[in-house]
């Protein structure tokens, strides 16, 4: 099968230095090679732009047989002139590729001999190490149909294209290349088999053998793409087949390994056991029965029978306690010998391992990171390693803390089950003291003894190879004045973790989490073991809890202790942020007199409310959670909640109330004055319009007519637009007074205002430009705008970003840029006026690059920003500031000419960090540029390999799962979905906002967006999706051609004539994957639509088709969903 060329271009190089963040760690356009230990630190030579697009890009057109040209290397590499080079042609009959020139000049002489196809691999070396770069390109040579002009070339043709392009023949090889070139395109065309061309063999024991070692349960496959092993000097595209082996579409029984051949070049090997077998690969041209054959030996060993511990090698321990895991239960080994073992921790520092022997000791270190550990086994000594990747992570509750207890009790009990997340067995020790330990279940009961001190270890077994450790101190007082005195301990909130939302807060009352029975006089306690969610203080036996705005879940451990005694008790409390938000400010209109809130949509949990109002006229009560307020117009107020939940916590949450003018009542409208009683002013060069509709307020279903009148002056020219009059200052210094009226329809009865507009005594924003030295600029909109106004702007273009705090309007700017801003005033019965004016910005232009993305790196948080993407006229850069929360940047103080400029943060901050960047051009003209940095992204959907969204589902079926993830594992707070089409679908968020389900109802085709945000700064986004329910569905696989769908046993021909099947006949709705659908006896067959650019492949994608069947008289609708891919959707 002829294989499907790729329509998806290799990234060019110009494109590789346009990434910042991770994005930089592409793969390199070509192959680099380090220098060996001990060798010289000198470079490797870096790639500027492959060959592959030079030639397709610059030197198409020159491709012809009989040309030469020369590619100056400076084009190809950087620092082109330090380096060595070499260069092998497969084909040499096709052209001749060589190094000229020295020094800074060196180019690349390309002499092409013959239409052809032939690979070139051209080396470059630092000198005296063993630094080097392959850059591996495809010459393909085109017939020159130019000195060939009759079909058979002669003399005569040669001397008068030589005299057409005499530049081009330099020396008396390029003569005999163009009578060579006339001699060739003249000779009868002969057919050249495809010959072995090893670009990655290496390591193998002979020039047309490739070793290829597997390791079953880890890497137990491996891809080689036959394009690399085979060649065609003719440039005849190759087919790809099997002949010795065994073949996955052929399998012989009990062989444990096999080869595949897929998308016609890609060959696949696969080995699920231990297995040595040779694939041999022919590869034939399609003109002639010779071929070229490639072995690919196959030795797979090393095998293991693979078991997870604990859930699927994923499990938790709590800081302070430790773990080992038996590594031979995880890897049980299928032959004799010694195995051997290793680990790599991944990324995360929660634990510190060791490894002894078959057992890797776990020891918490206190960091809140996840740890994930790649935990390897060999059976050969290290030649083949089989791997399996651990992750371990913080929990969320305490260790075992040490324990007081009176010394007239004699024993005591622990449920050891909240001390360990997951399913264990117990085995208690006293390697210390004389207290005694039993297990029953979970139960650890302990036998005390008065005036001793003991050591109490617990150990926890999955049963799978995962063991923890836990160890405590148990007292057990002497017998004295406080003997008889116990702390009874109490949970809140069921188990003392609770959520509140951030900018609540909370007040526990320790009293009623121990409870004292004896003499003695108790006082409290705290420490915060992690987290800052919350901000703790402590007031007699009240905590006080106030939220921070961080998102990271606090633990705090509470005390109570008898004075002058050692009796004392402890409990561990978790405070996570809350997944809603508080209750928010309220408006309400004027004439409104009381409003209901449901505060339980506000609080999670069970609790019992009670409302105050302290400051302000509104009243407040409570019906079970049905807040009802009591309104008084045209005042503010403050309304606080108590949230009880009946066991010592309470949390409080507290809101402005603000009523509106309640305007008056004329006719069938409620009017309401604009600005300062219907008066306003306007400076010259300012444009305003008022919504009259806010003016006069008209029950919802009123259909109402608007209209004007201009009583005197001229200052304002006036227009009317619906329910929008439009007002422009004209010039003129007189006042306008303008009356403004609405009726309903149908009634003649106009109800009116007068409007007064007069010349204001300030002036309008002018333009306004600012030295490249600026990086941003501040305006008070209150001094051109006259009155009580909210402000807004908006910018023509991206040449500067603004925001507005209060009247304060910020101006982001960036050098060399222009833009024009436009700012509004706006009051809340519908006044908007407007200003705008040019800001300018000198110096060298600077293309804005957005914020850029930090993520973390393994060691520390990194951003890779090439400077000239921000300044492309630019020769020199240098840093003038930056964050001081970023690490020194001092080393690029002074002016550099190229490079990246790598940027580093060894902790993770909130919002923006920043790092200002001078250029300068030969000219000595220069810009500034404030790079904005952040180490947050949103939230996105798991394995999307692309851009386009898409969503099929089956009508009444499973649904489809959305998943989601934050890329810096922070929790998802907010989920939603919207725009979506309820008689299509509907959607589902389960608690934990990490998956969208979407279940089918009808079919058809819909959109739905999908809102997801950590809460914190650019961390928010939306997707688009577009959402397809079907009723069927039909898939093709790879070059499959047809496919077919049985009716039978379905309720498709329900209602329709089927007496006849010949009677029935199909049709389908538009589409690019079929290119006809029949029925016959009850069976829809399906004919995939050739690729219109390669009719010898059928169309990719994915479709959603309507068919229609017919008897004649009825027809009945079908949707199906079709996919033709590499691999089926089946």
């Amino acid at each position: 099968m002829r294989k499907k060329p790729n329509k998806k271009r290799a990234m060019s190089a110009s494109k590789a230095i346009r990434l910042f963040g991770a994005a930089a760690a592409a793969v390199p356009l070509a192959m680099s090679v380090p220098a060996a230990a001990g060798a010289q630190s000198v470079q490797a030579p870096q790639l500027k732009a492959s060959m592959d697009d030079l030639l397709q890009q610059v030197y198409s057109a020159s491709l012809v047989a009989g040309n030469s040209f020369a590619i100056d290397l400076n084009d190809v590499f950087r620092d082109a002139g330090e380096y060595t080079y070499s260069a092998f042609v497969q084909f040499s009959s096709v052209a001749d590729v060589g190094v000229i020139g020295d020094g800074a000049g060196k180019s690349l002489r390309i002499a092409m001999k013959k239409a052809g196809t032939t690979q070139v691999d051209l080396m470059a070396r630092a000198p005296g190490t063993e630094n080097y770069v392959h850059e591996r390109f495809t010459l393909t040579v085109q017939p020159n149909y130019a000195l060939n002009s009759a079909g058979t070339a002669d003399i005569g043709d040669v001397i008068r294209y030589y005299k057409a392009h005499a530049g081009e023949f330099k020396t008396t090889e390029d003569y005999r290349r163009l009578l060579q070139a006339a001699v060739s395109s003249s000779a009868p065309p002969v057919n050249h088999p495809p010959v072995v061309f090893l670009r990655n063999a290496a390591g193998s024991a002979s020039a047309d053998v490739q070793q290829v070692h597997l390791t079953p349960g880890s890497h137990d496959t491996e891809t080689f793409d036959l394009s690399d092993y085979f060649s065609d000097e003719d440039g005849d595209a190759l087919s790809y087949r099997i002949i010795e082996g065994n073949d996955y579409d052929h399998p012989a029984s009990g062989t444990l390994a096999y080869g595949r051949i897929a998308e016609g070049s890609r060959l696949e090997l696969h080995a699920s056991g231990a297995a040595s077998m040779d694939v041999v690969v022919a590869a034939s041209d399609d003109r002639s029965a010779e071929t070229a054959t490639m072995t690919f030996h196959v030795e797979a060993q090393g095998a293991f029978i693979l078991h997870s511990i604990s859930d699927d090698n994923d499990f938790s321990i709590r800081s302070g306690q430790s773990a080992t895991i038996d590594l031979s239960r995880m890897f049980e080994a299928t032959g004799e010998g010694d195995v051997r073992y290793e680990y790599a921790v991944e990324d995360g520092y929660y634990v510190d391992p060791a490894l002894e022997g078959p057992y890797l000791y776990l020891n918490t270190t206190g960091s809140p990171s996840v740890s994930h550990i790649t935990v390897k086994a060999s059976g050969d000594n290290g030649a083949h390693w089989t791997a399996q990747t651990v992750t371990i992570r913080p929990s969320d509750g305490s260790k075992l803390t040490d324990k007081t207890y009176p010394g007239s009790q004699a024993t005591a009990t622990i449920d050891l089950a909240a001390y360990f997340d997951g399913s264990y067995t117990f085995e208690p020790s006293v390697p210390e003291g004389p207290a005694t330990a039993a297990v029953n279940g979970s139960v650890l009961t302990l036998g005390l003894q008065a005036g001793t001190s003991s050591q109490v270890k617990l150990a926890a077994a999955d049963g799978s190879g995962l063991t923890i450790y836990d160890r405590f101190r148990v007292v057990s007082e002497e017998m004295g004045g406080n003997a008889g005195t116990v702390i009874d301990k109490h949970s809140i909130s069921g188990d003392n973790a609770f959520s509140i939302r951030t900018g609540q807060s909370a007040a526990i009352d320790l009293s009623r989490m121990f409870e004292v029975d004896g003499p003695g006089e108790v006082s409290y306690d705290y420490t915060v073991d992690d987290g800052y969610y919350v901000s703790p203080s402590l007031d007699g036996s009240k905590l006080y809890l106030q939220t921070t705005g961080s998102s990271s879940v606090t633990h705090l451990t509470v005390h109570a202790s008898i004075a002058g005694s050692e009796i004392s008790a402890s409990q561990t409390i978790t405070i996570r942020s809350g997944d809603g938000s508080k209750l928010t400010d309220k408006t309400y209109p004027g004439p409104q007199e009381t409003a209901t809130i449901d505060v339980a949509d506000y609080f999670e949990g069970t609790y019992t409310f009670e409302p105050s109002v302290p400051e302000g006229p509104a009243t407040a009560a409570i019906d079970g959670s049905v807040l009802t307020l009591g309104l008084q117009a045209d005042t503010s107020s403050l309304v606080r909640l108590a949230a009880d939940d009946g066991t010592g916590l309470t949390i409080y949450d507290s809101f402005q109330v603000t009523v509106g003018n309640p305007g008056i009542v004329d006719g069938p409208f409620i009017k309401h004055a604009v600005s300062d009683d219907n008066a306003f002013s306007m400076s010259q060069g300012q444009w305003a319009t008022i919504d009259l509709s806010k003016m006069f307020e008209a029950a919802a279903t009123d259909e109402v007519i608007y209209d004007y009148a201009v009583d005197d002056g001229d200052y304002i020219d006036t227009s009317l637009s619906g329910p929008y009059l439009n007002l422009q200052t004209t010039g003129s210094s007189s006042v306008t007074r303008i009356t403004v009226m609405a009726r309903k329809a149908g009634d003649q009865n106009w109800v009116t205002q007068s409007i007064e507009i007069s010349p204001s005594g300030g002036s309008e924003l002018t333009d306004v430009t600012y030295p490249y030295s600026e990086t941003s600029a501040t305006i008070d909109l209150a001094d051109y705008f006259e009155g009580n106004y909210a402000f807004d702007s908006k910018v023509e273009g991206a040449a500067l970003t603004t925001t507005i705090n209060g009247s304060l309007l910020t101006l982001n700017l960036r050098s060399g840029s222009s833009a024009w801003v436009e700012a509004v005033a706006k009051d809340e019965h519908g006044l908007f006026i407007y200003d705008r004016f040019q800001v300018a910005v000198d110096g060298m232009a600077a293309q804005d690059i957005g914020t850029i993305y930090m993520p973390y790196g393994g060691d520390a948080y990194a951003a890779f920003v090439y400077p000239q993407e921000i300044f492309p006229d630019a020769s020199e850069f240098r840093v003038t500031g930056y964050d001081d929360r970023l690490q020194d940047l001092s080393r690029y103080s002074d002016w550099k000419s190229d490079g990246f400029l790598e940027i580093y943060a060894s902790e993770r901050y909130e919002g923006h960090l920043y790092v200002d960047v001078e250029a300068r051009d030969g000219a000595g003209t220069t810009g500034r540029y404030r790079i904005m940095i952040s180490q947050n992204s949103a939230p996105t959907e798991e394995g999307l390999e692309s851009e386009e969204r898409t969503v099929f589902v089956k009508k009444g079926g499973e649904p489809t799962g959305l998943y989601f993830s934050d890329p810096e594992e922070d929790a998802i707070q907010s989920l939603a979905v919207s725009s979506n089409d309820p008689a299509l679908f509907y959607t589902e968020v389960p608690s934990g906002n990490d998956v969208v389900y979407v279940h089918g109802i009808a079919p058809g085709s819909g959109q739905m967006t999908v809102h997801a945000s950590d809460g914190k700064e650019d961390g928010t986004a939306s997707y688009d999706y577009s959402v397809y329910v079907y009723d069927e569905q039909v898939s093709f696989t790879d070059d499959d051609w047809g496919a077919s769908f049985n009716l039978s046993n379905t309720s498709y021909l329900d209602g329709l004539d089927t007496s006849d099947p010949s009677a029935l006949e199909v049709t389908m709705s538009d589409n690019s994957l079929l290119s006809d659908v029949n029925i016959g006896d009850n069976v829809l067959t399906f004919v995939a639509e050739p690729d219109p650019g390669y009719s010898e492949m059928p169309m990719y994608g994915r479709e959603l088709v309507k068919l229609t069947i017919t008897d004649g008289s009825h027809s009945k609708d079908i949707y199906f969903y079709v996919g033709h891919d590499e691999w089926g959707l089946a």
